[in-house]
């Protein structure tokens, strides 16, 4: 078949029309395009404004929690068991020490302060023009005083200041330390070991009572090395963390982290890591990540020393309750056996008794 016959109803495009074309459909698509975008952001700062709101409202809840723990901590110190606390001698100094601090605040700042008002209000209210000059050179004066009074209490501020920062950065380590050293990562040694009692417990076979007894070291020695295995690994990640943040920041990232696993129920990780890369906004996703596994790992190794220095209690009262069961069994059965051997010697002595009789 011949190509011209079969392309003979074939017309000839206009480009002009079809360029229109394109440029409407280019500019619908366009503005879907827009439109999408708009959405698109209208929906993020929707979620954006909803995580705000749970960010406001959980803070919300620590305020009032905190407040309701402050009140308490009033009522308990009202209370006339606590009122001791306020007949302690390094009490009785610090609030000595506190009023003394408030005298010398009022008379550096407040005094002049009031002195200064008063030479004002006299220089405004007088009239005639040599006076106003001569209070002028007074209120000068007091302004002066009151400039030098402020810098001298600046200078002592720093001067304290500088102290504190010194005393806080020696004690740092020993802070550290005392929290490592704290429950429930670690075990006290008056409660490990054989019981002081235990040594008063009837038994008629000294040796065997020491062999019972060395059942509390054998138990003590397990459930320590459970308890040691832990705390390495607790320790492991405290040196990582300390290595990657400085005191004040992992400080912060743990009240934080308690704060939201108290208040928040769903979606916790979730909300806990937007608020805290907003707060660290220097620090990558990473590392607060790894930070929060390793805040979460930890709260779990706590929960398992916990455990385990539970049930190593528990154990040891059992054991102790086990041996004194045991021991007494023994002393029982020793006692029945005397009895035995006692009426068998009475009853054989009765008989070479009455043979005699009878011979």
């Amino acid at each position: 078949m011949d190509w011209k016959l079969h392309c003979r109803n074939i017309k000839q495009l206009d480009l002009e029309e079809v360029k229109k074309t394109a440029e409407v459909f280019k500019k619908k698509s366009e503005d879907i395009e827009a439109k999408i975008f708009q959405l698109s952001n209208a929906r993020q700062s929707m979620k954006n404004n909803n995580i705000l709101r749970v960010h406001i409202n959980t803070w919300r809840k620590e305020m009032s929690y905190l407040k309701k723990e402050e009140k308490e901590i009033e009522s308990l110190l009202k209370d006339n068991c606590f009122l001791w606390i306020f007949k302690e001698k390094a009490i009785l100094e610090t609030e000595s020490v506190n009023l003394a601090n408030i005298e010398k605040l009022q008379s550096i700042i407040s005094t002049p302060l009031y002195a200064l008002r008063k030479e004002i209000k006299e220089w405004n209210e007088i009239d005639m023009k040599d006076e106003r000059l001569l209070k002028q050179n007074s209120v000068k004066e007091a302004i002066q005083n009151l400039s030098d009074c402020i810098q001298n209490l600046n200078n002592s501020l720093s001067e304290e200041s500088e102290l504190l920062s010194k005393s806080q950065e020696d004690g740092k380590d020993d802070l550290i330390t005392n929290e490592y050293k704290k429950k429930p990562f670690t075990c006290n040694i008056k409660d490990m070991g054989i019981p002081e009692n235990a040594w008063d417990w009837q038994c008629s076979n000294s040796e065997y009572l020491s062999t019972m007894l060395s059942e509390f070291i054998m138990l003590d020695f397990e459930f320590y090395n459970q308890l040691e295995v832990i705390k390495k690994e607790y320790e492991s990640l405290r040196l990582t963390d300390e290595q990657l943040w400085n005191s004040d920041e992992l400080e912060m990232f743990e009240y934080i982290w308690d704060t939201y696993r108290r208040q928040i129920l769903h979606q916790r990780r979730h909300y806990t890591l937007d608020f805290l890369s907003r707060l660290f906004a220097d620090r990558n996703t990473k590392e607060i990540t790894d930070l929060m596994d390793h805040c979460e790992r930890v709260n779990q190794l706590k929960d398992r020393a916990v455990t385990i220095n539970r049930v190593w209690k528990k154990s040891r009262d059992d054991l102790s309750i086990r041996i004194q069961a045991t021991l007494l069994q023994i002393s029982e059965l020793s006692n029945e056996k005397r009895l035995k051997t006692e009426k068998y010697q009475s009853q054989k002595e009765l008989c070479d008794f009455l043979k005699e009789q009878v011979n």
